[in-house]
């Protein structure tokens, strides 16, 4: 079956490389991302909207949370203790444009502090590629549970922060380059990151 998905994914991979060159070729301004990369996480450590990771506690995002302008409905689930677990919240009235307001922002919680936040955006895998650039290391993981997906993984490691995102395995060029993706700060580097390299369709093989 494997031997199925090696033409069929040599031949997407040199599709896609052939798209990046003519992307890359093209001039391209997205003046909100800019924005975002160059002043939303220039604190240090990284942080978003003053909650930083491994520094803020579960009681003090839940404060800022709660008082937020653009946030309603926020929800802790405990893991086995109430100092771990993960906290979820939806958005109103969201006057930051880049944020993608039908998705839910997330925090993971570990003994008490923040490990890292999820935001979810507007902005598409190739809006990152054309702004800060190609990412440093990244990884591609399958999920065959309930069915058949792909996990997109790259990091800025000069940065400190992470580009996710996920699409199922029937996709092509256009969908990687297209789906939009969360942006992670903090301790999403639990996944390990090699060198990174264009995703492959044989990571869709049926196993």
């Amino acid at each position: 079956m494997l031997r199925f998905w090696m033409l069929p994914g040599l031949a997407l991979s040199l599709l896609f490389s052939v798209t990046i060159g003519l992307v890359n070729a093209r001039p391209y301004q997205n003046a909100n991302l800019h924005r975002v990369v160059d002043t939303l996480f220039t604190c240090s450590p990284l942080c978003w909207q003053n909650i930083r990771p491994g520094v803020t506690h579960i009681s003090e995002i839940q404060f800022m949370l709660s008082r937020h302008a653009w946030v309603e409905d926020v929800s802790y689930t405990p893991n086995a203790s109430q100092d771990n677990g993960l906290l979820t919240w939806t958005w109103r009235n969201v006057a930051d444009t880049f944020i993608n307001p039908a998705r839910e922002g997330q925090a993971s919680v570990r003994d008490g502090l923040v490990q890292w936040v999820r935001i979810p955006t507007r902005f598409a895998f190739g809006d990152f590629w054309l702004t800060p650039g190609q990412p440093q290391t990244g990884q591609t993981l399958s999920v065959f549970q309930p069915a058949r997906y792909v996990h997109h993984y790259v990091a800025y490691d000069a940065s400190g922060w992470q580009v996710r995102y996920g699409m199922p395995c029937a996709w092509g060029p256009d969908d990687l380059w297209r789906t939009r993706v969360d942006i992670w700060l903090g301790g999403a580097g639990s996944v390990p990151m090699p060198d990174y390299q264009h995703p492959s369709r044989a990571e869709c093989a049926v196993r």
